[in-house]
Formats: structure tokens, C-alpha cells, sequence
């Protein structure tokens, strides 16, 4: 399971936008995030939004929709592949992405997205670092195994450690065993005289 974190920030539209409302849905897996609606070319959402991620899944699609009086109009709509998506442990600059108005399916499975539009949207999109991991490394656009890797060699520091401490804990345990066989053998032979 992995922490997925997106902000959904500003968007550059296409003049004709000037006179309606949008506003973006994420899809990623079953699950649905909506940004309120703004008004204009250059919308402003600052909308912060955190997904739960399983295993197998490749990644999730970002809508761009036009309110309207009857019924909501999709403008443009994009995927983004999870292999895609960097490590982090705290909001970056974000990067501007370019709408698409064609979904590439194989089956039901969505591939990816065709076509552009005149659409951008400004999204900062990472998988979130627990905020228990060692704080002095570097995680960002590291991947599992990098990760995997640092935390076998604490454990082995702390396997060593601790073999350490068994053996000095052996030897004093064979001191006091040894004093207290001769105070024993010194207890007897006095009792005998």
C-alpha cells in the first residue's frame, strides 16, 4: 500500500473558457476526488487530495469538466502511470500537464490518452514518504528497493548490536557463576572444620 498525494493547482485554458465554471475530477481506482469550481482562463483550485494505492494498479486518470446548466461537459482528460510518479516527503513546484480529448483503451484498461487540447493543468503528484522513516536520506525519486535496501542494513546494525551485548552479558554471567561456585566451595569447607 502507498500513499498517493495530489494537488491539483492552476490550469491554463483556452480564451473561450473566460465565460464558465470547470473543475477537475481525479479518478484512481474506484475512488473519485472533485475540485470545487472556478470561474475563468487561468483557474485557481489549490486542492489537496490523498489516495490509498494497492498493488497491481497502473494508474489514474485526471478530468477537466465545463459546469453547465443541464448537464457537465468533459474538456479534456489525461492518464498518468504510477511508474511515472516520484517519491517524496513534501510538496514540490508541480509541473504543467497537457490535456488530451481521446482515451487509448485496451479492453476496459485504460493505456493512456491522445490528441491534445489547449488545455494545461499544473498538478504536483507524489507518493508520500511515511513521516517515521529516517528523515536524513534523501528519498526523493528513489524506489522501493532503494528503500528495502536501508532498512535491512539498520536492522543488521541492530542484529550486531545487540550480538554484542549477548556475548558481554555471557561473559558476566560466567563471572558471577564462577564467584559463586567458590563462595559455595569456600562455604563447605569452613562447615566441614
Amino acid at each position: 500500500m502507498e500513499l498517493l498525494s495530489v494537488k491539483v493547482k492552476k490550469g491554463r485554458l483556452d480564451k473561450a473558457a473566460e465565460a464558465f465554471d470547470t473543475y477537475v475530477v481525479l479518478k484512481v481506482q474506484n475512488l473519485k476526488g472533485t475540485t470545487i469550481d472556478r470561474r475563468g482562463s487561468e483557474p485557481c483550485w489549490e486542492q489537496d487530495f490523498l489516495f490509498e494505492i494497492g498493488a497491481g494498479e497502473k494508474g489514474f486518470t485526471v478530468e477537466l469538466w465545463k459546469k453547465g446548466l443541464l448537464w457537465d461537459r468533459i474538456l479534456g482528460v489525461l492518464w498518468i502511470p504510477f511508474s511515472s510518479v516520484e517519491h517524496a516527503t513534501e510538496e514540490g513546484p508541480g509541473a504543467w500537464w497537457m490535456l488530451h480529448s481521446k482515451v487509448i483503451k485496451n479492453g476496459t484498461e485504460i493505456q493512456g490518452t491522445r490528441t491534445p487540447t489547449s488545455h494545461e493543468l499544473l498538478l504536483d503528484i507524489y507518493f508520500a514518504i511515511p513521516f517515521d522513516m529516517n528523515e536524513d536520506l534523501d528519498y526523493k525519486g528513489c524506489n522501493r528497493g532503494m528503500l528495502l535496501q536501508g532498512t535491512k542494513d539498520s536492522h543488521k546494525d541492530t542484529y550486531n548490536g545487540l550480538s554484542s551485548l549477548e556475548s558481554g552479558l555471557s561473559m558476566l554471567e560466567n563471572k558471577i557463576r564462577s564467584e559463586t561456585d567458590g563462595q559455595l566451595f569456600l562455604q563447605s569447607v569452613l562447615t566441614e572444620k
